[in-house]
C-alpha cells in the first residue's frame, strides 16, 4: 500500500469510526494494516490530505514553473502566472516577458493553476502535516531564505576543520573578516567539536581573500552536507524541501541525495542539521 492511501486511509477511519481501528482494517493483510496504523494521525480532515492547486503552488519556488508554462500557449500564459501567487507571479512574468492580468475570480483562478498542477507533476506529494515525523520535517516549512541560510551555515563545520591546520595569522585574519559576526560565533562552536568525517579540503591555502568566492565555496559544502543528511528520508519530504528552493540548488540536492542512508555518514550529518537549525532558530529569538 503507497504511503498516501494508508494515511488518507487512517484519517478516514478517525473521522468515522469511533473505536480500535484494528477493527476495520481485518479484511487488509497484516503488512497493510500495519502499514496504517503505524501512522499515529489524530486529524479528521481528509481535505487537508488534497490540497487545493492555489495553496500547492504558493511555497514552491518560481524556477521549477517556467519550463511548465511554457509548454502552455503563449496566449495562455500570462493567465497563468497572473493566477499564481505574487512571490511567483511577478519574478515569471518579467522573466517570460508578460504583463501581469487582473486577477481572475476564485473558481477560475483554482481552475487554471489546477490544469499547471497537472503539467507540474503527475501525483501531489503528502501535505507535510501527514508525513512521517523526522528530524528534517522542521526543514520542509522553512522558506527560501531560511534554508538558504541553513545551508551557509552547515558549510562553516567544513571552514572550522580547515582552519584546524592554517597557522598564517594573516589568513585566519582575512578568513574571519568575510564572515557576520553570527558565523564567526557559530565558527567558534564548530571549533570546539571534533569532526568525525574527512571531507575534502576546501583549499583555503589558495585562496586570494575574495570574499563572494568564500562564500560560494561554503555554500557549496553546505548543500552537499544537506544532501547526505536527508539521504534516507522519504520522496515527498524530499519534494518539499528541494522545491523551496530554486532549480539550481535543489538539482543539486537530488544528484547527491540518496533513497538510503548513507552508513556511517547520514547519522552524523543529521545530527549537525539538527544543530545548525536548532542554533539559527534560538539566534532568530523564535
Amino acid at each position: 500500500m503507497e504511503l498516501k492511501s494508508a494515511i488518507m486511509l487512517r484519517v478516514l477511519i478517525n473521522r468515522f469510526h469511533q473505536g480500535a481501528p484494528e477493527v476495520l482494517l481485518k479484511g487488509l493483510s497484516k503488512e497493510e494494516a500495519e502499514h496504517v496504523l503505524v501512522h499515529t494521525i489524530s486529524s479528521t480532515e481528509a481535505s487537508k490530505v488534497m490540497t487545493k492547486p492555489s495553496a500547492f503552488l504558493k511555497d514552491i519556488h518560481y524556477s521549477w514553473l517556467q519550463p511548465v508554462l511554457e509548454t502552455f500557449r503563449s496566449s495562455l500564459q500570462p493567465m497563468l502566472i497572473s493566477a499564481l501567487p505574487t512571490d511567483s507571479a511577478v519574478p515569471l512574468s518579467k522573466l517570460m516577458c508578460h504583463p501581469l492580468l487582473k486577477p481572475a475570480s476564485d473558481v477560475s483562478r483554482e481552475f487554471l493553476l489546477s490544469s499547471l498542477c497537472r503539467k507540474f507533476m503527475e501525483s501531489s506529494p503528502l501535505p507535510v502535516t501527514f508525513l512521517p515525523e523526522t528530524f528534517a520535517s522542521p526543514l520542509a516549512l522553512l522558506n527560501k531564505t531560511q534554508l538558504i541560510e541553513l545551508i551557509d551555515f552547515l558549510g562553516i563545520y567544513d571552514l572550522a576543520e580547515e582552519l584546524r591546520h592554517i597557522v598564517d595569522k594573516v589568513l585566519l585574519k582575512a578568513i574571519y573578516k568575510c564572515l557576520s559576526l553570527k558565523k564567526q560565533h557559530f565558527l567558534r562552536i564548530c571549533l570546539h567539536q571534533k569532526e568525525k568525517l574527512k571531507a575534502v579540503k576546501i583549499g583555503l591555502i589558495n585562496w586570494k581573500g575574495d570574499e563572494v568566492q568564500l562564500g560560494r565555496l561554503l555554500h557549496r559544502r553546505g548543500l552537499l552536507r544537506l544532501s547526505y543528511a536527508l539521504s534516507g528520508q522519504s520522496s515527498d519530504l524530499m519534494w518539499h524541501i528541494i522545491h523551496r528552493l530554486d532549480v539550481g540548488r535543489g538539482q543539486i540536492i537530488k544528484k547527491n541525495y540518496s533513497k538510503k542512508e548513507v552508513p556511517g555518514v547520514t547519522v552524523y550529518l543529521s545530527l549537525q542539521v539538527l544543530n545548525t537549525f536548532n542554533y539559527l532558530k534560538k539566534m532568530s529569538g523564535t
